[in-house]
């Protein structure tokens, strides 16, 4: 008898076979969302952390549908990490899956934002307080390297 009888869905493999076949085209990026070192900024308490990550592109607005949160999973066009509670040193190591046209990388970039969320609605439910972006696209013309 099979294990799985149907509906399974196939995962790519993460990375490159040794023979790359002509026509088959990959247009994987995967960015791990790594840790923050934040301050207190004053507050008696450490903040709870929420990273966004999004795709923008040449015309200053969110790329839609090219983070892929899963296997059989719709695209979607905002990553959400956790939110790490009372913690300005929050760690994810989340890998997150970028798949758009090559030539979206010539003129996109990656955009962090990170929120303080807060427990208490009276005052509000997140305020952002860090942000980062980095290119797609080196001036060489490769991708963003490990470690970056």
């Amino acid at each position: 008898a099979l294990l799985f009888q149907k509906n399974v869905p196939i995962a790519r493999k993460l990375g490159f076979p040794d023979v790359i076949m002509p026509g088959d085209l990959r247009n994987d990026l995967y960015v791990t969302l790594v840790k923050g070192e934040y301050q207190r900024d004053g507050k008696k308490s450490q903040k709870n952390v929420e990273a966004e990550v999004c795709v923008i592109g040449e015309n200053g607005k969110v790329v839609l549908d090219c983070i892929c949160p899963g296997v059989s999973a719709e695209k979607t066009s905002l990553y959400k990490g956790v939110v790490t509670y009372h913690s300005n040193y929050p760690v994810w190591e989340d890998v997150v899956k970028f798949d758009m046209p090559f030539d979206f990388f010539y003129t996109s970039h990656l955009r962090f934002t990170f929120f303080h969320r807060s427990v208490d609605p009276g005052k509000g439910m997140r305020h952002g307080f860090s942000l980062a972006f980095a290119p797609l696209m080196q001036k060489d013309g490769t991708t963003l390297r490990d470690n970056q």
